[in-house]
């Protein structure tokens, strides 16, 4: 299940604190683990979230759908 909005934003923040405030960070490593940190919780916001899609086919149709998007 896709994590909320508040959860996003409170997991950016911890990342985001995580080496702000410690003297020994290795700039190249801390890039990195914002990196990937910010990638898992940007995955875990929209992976299993439902979506709803509304279109057009090539006729002129409408077409609405809606599904849970997954990783492939």
């Amino acid at each position: 299940m896709a994590i909320t909005k508040a959860e996003l934003q409170k997991r950016i923040s911890n990342i985001l604190e995580n080496d702000s405030n410690n003297v020994n960070t290795n700039p190249k490593d801390a890039r990195k683990r914002l990196a990937e940190g910010l990638a898992s919780a940007i995955n875990d916001f929209v992976i299993g979230r439902e979506t709803k899609i509304i279109g057009t086919t090539t006729d002129g149709k409408g077409v609405t759908g809606q599904g849970i998007i997954q990783s492939n």
